[in-house]
């Protein structure tokens, strides 16, 4: 690299890095540090996110940890105690995600280590996963997440359903109610809307 290179990276390093870090205790190079923290635009200093709005990616789009999660291609267990985490913080080469006491106890080191490498693979980068036990979690799991999106959803569906000018007429016509615990989506075998 020509000079001026070499002294844009010294300044974005030194823009990036928390100056209390060593570069001996990180597994990362300067350079892998500076590129997670440009990935996910995070500053040194730990950010605390909620679970619907996380740091911006490079291309100015938010990383949603609710849909993320869902999207690391996890299987199993894995998946599972994924989806049921919140994603605490992003902080350099470290990413926290808080368990209840319940979901804790189904981790182990494998499933640990599969969790991190799909989130390492998914933002392109080496990090280091910390599984964090709280009592009661503060924001909504991408599990639970999901869930509120499906019962949104089927009651738009039952709202469009009953302001249908033919369902409205056959009602005053016959009587006829709408039996809303029917209400599907169309292909879904186990009745979730």
């Amino acid at each position: 690299m020509g000079g001026a290179e070499d002294s844009h990276l010294g300044a974005m390093n030194e823009r990036t890095r928390d100056p209390s870090d060593s570069a001996a205790s990180s597994d990362l190079s300067p350079v892998a540090v500076d590129t997670l923290e440009h990935i996910l635009q995070v500053p040194a200093p730990p950010v605390t996110v909620s679970s619907r709005v996380e740091p911006e990616a490079e291309t100015g789009e938010s990383i949603h940890w609710s849909s993320f999660a869902y999207k690391l291609g996890l299987l199993g267990l894995a998946q599972e105690i994924a989806v049921n985490s919140t994603l605490e913080s992003i902080r350099q080469n470290i990413i926290r995600l808080n368990l209840t006491a319940d979901m804790h106890k189904l981790v182990n080191p494998v499933i640990e280590d599969e969790i991190r490498q799909a989130i390492a693979t998914k933002l392109g980068v080496s990090l280091k996963l910390e599984l964090h036990v709280q009592d009661a979690l503060q924001v909504e799991t991408p599990h639970l997440f999901k869930l509120r999106q499906q019962r949104e959803q089927r009651q738009t569906a039952i709202e469009e359903i009953k302001q249908d000018g033919i369902v409205r007429k056959l009602g005053e016509a016959f009587g006829a109610e709408l039996d809303e615990s029917s209400v599907r989506k169309i292909g879904d075998d186990q009745g979730n809307l």
